[in-house]
């Protein structure tokens, strides 16, 4: 499907696919939800009682970019190797489109190249909402004259729900194709998106919920078959994280999270939740992490009092945080700060 830049890494695909068949037939209790999800999906996880922290080579901090081209990637390099130069940053954190992934995985193949120069390391996320490809969609409504997927299927009521085929089997095919990319070229964290609305983050807002057969369970359904979906891909070489910060999640975020848990093991090392929510303003409010392995990202660019920053990150456990690649500007008043902290948070 993709140019010759993407590698395949069919002996580690071959691999995964072993442990995943095995790591089913451990979870029986597993069955009734695989059998709800078309066969091709498959279950991984470690035992439901493990207790862990999440694999070293993602801990820490992460400078993160978005792009649409290579091109733009080519034009932050600089600013890119100046950031993971910084002691304590892990690496680069790249996000690109959905629209902008279709026929290759360039920016990616590109941003491994980057990281790679400098033997740094690199993590990669897709964005669906307004950003997936318009054959992609299926049942699907509008915001701000966008279209954007809808978590179930067309001919659902709020009582019946009936899957969004077209979204999830594309959306497979991408995280498929990112997973095998992943471990080809030793990217060890994929960021996940939802069904979403115009960012990767959980979207149950006005569009969404008046759109005909939304019920809170039907939205729900279809995000844990996404996230069953996600899991498909997790082993100890690659950690997947799904954000639960957006909008309308009030009544989203405790389910999400008792389902992620009682699935696929509580604290389980392979799966991350993130809130994209984290300032500098103290005292910092407690994302609802129950179960599951806490990470955070900065909310917006620019420059924050790292030491707060840093020490809500400790305070509430989380062993990673997303920074913009812009807040690391050597002009910015907390310049110095932010490497001081860095470097102790990852020690």
């Amino acid at each position: 499907m993709f140019a010759s830049r993407c590698h395949t890494g069919v002996e580690g695909s071959a691999s995964r696919v072993a442990s995943v068949a095995v790591g089913a037939k451990r979870h029986v209790r597993m069955l009734a939800l695989t059998a709800a999800l078309p066969l091709s999906v498959a279950i991984s996880q470690g035992p439901l009682a493990a207790q862990a922290a999440i694999p070293t080579p993602v801990t820490g901090t992460w400078a993160m970019l978005q792009v649409s081209t290579p091109t733009a990637l080519t034009h932050f390099t600089p600013t890119i190797d100046a950031a993971l130069a910084i002691p304590g940053v892990t690496g680069l954190s790249l996000r690109a489109p959905w629209t902008s992934l279709t026929s290759n995985l360039d920016i990616f193949a590109d941003g491994v190249q980057i990281t790679q120069a400098v033997h740094s390391s690199l993590a990669i996320r897709f964005i669906s909402g307004v950003d997936t490809p318009a054959a992609d969609l299926g049942n699907s409504t509008t915001i701000a004259g966008k279209p954007i997927p809808l978590p179930w299927g067309a001919g659902s009521t709020p009582t019946s729900f009936v899957p969004n085929l077209t979204f999830e089997n594309a959306f497979r095919s991408m995280v498929d194709n990112l997973a095998t990319f992943a471990l080809a070229n030793g990217i060890h964290l994929l960021h996940l998106p939802w069904y979403s609305g115009t960012t990767a983050e959980i979207y149950d807002g006005p569009e969404v919920t008046s759109a005909p057969g939304y019920s809170l369970q039907n939205f729900l359904t279809g995000y844990e078959r996404l996230a069953a979906i996600g899991m498909s891909v997790a082993g100890p070489d690659l950690s997947v994280e799904f954000p639960l910060s957006g909008i309308g999640t009030r009544s989203v975020v405790m389910p999400l999270e008792n389902y992620m848990s009682a699935t696929f093991g509580s604290d389980n090392p392979e799966l991350m939740v993130q809130w994209n929510t984290l300032t500098g303003t103290l005292p910092a409010t407690q994302p609802p992490a129950d179960g599951v392995n806490l990470s955070r990202q900065m909310l917006g660019q620019g420059d924050f009092n790292w030491a707060n920053v840093y020490s809500t990150l400790t305070s509430q456990h989380s062993q990673t945080v997303e920074i913009y690649l812009q807040s690391f500007a050597s002009n910015l008043p907390h310049y110095a700060l932010l490497k001081q902290e860095a470097a102790a948070f990852k020690s």
